[in-house]
């Protein structure tokens, strides 16, 4: 992850998640499999089995998408757990969306654009998937858009 200050010489910049989850997810797969282990009731094995499935899920995503949004002079790459989008500069739309939930109020940034095969593509990434603050994102992609 390179949230550097914008350096006109950096040629690629990316965000992910942060390593901190990934580790906890890691361990939490890995206690839910050893209480589901040993666990002698039904239900419990059921129930920890499959906690242990959704942050094994979790944390396949997590390692399959890194770095979650990278950028070079050229375009925008956003990874996925099973694809790749790379978006062309002038074929994207970057900006900011605020929303509010639970009475606070959050920001995502949001890639709308043509990918490099034709398909229209909506990626909304948040301060969790990027690692960053999204209007810190915001202006590094625009500054290197600039470039």
């Amino acid at each position: 992850m390179d949230n550097s200050p914008i350096n006109p010489h950096v040629t690629r910049v990316s965000w992910t998640t942060p390593v901190g989850a990934v580790v906890v997810s890691v361990l939490a797969t890995v206690v839910s499999v050893l209480v589901a282990v040993l666990s002698s009731a039904r239900a419990g094995v059921l129930f920890w089995s499959l906690v242990a499935i959704v942050f094994a899920a979790y944390t396949v995503h997590w390692l399959r998408a890194r770095p979650r949004l990278s950028a070079d002079p050229s375009g925008i790459t956003v990874r996925g757990t099973l694809h790749t989008y790379r978006l062309d500069h002038g074929q994207v739309r970057v900006g900011l969306r605020s929303t509010r939930r639970l009475g606070r109020t959050g920001q995502l940034l949001e890639l709308d654009g043509i990918d490099t095969h034709g398909e229209e593509r909506l990626v909304l990434l948040g301060r969790f998937d990027l690692g960053a603050e999204p209007d810190e994102v915001h202006r590094q992609l625009t500054a290197l858009r600039a470039s």
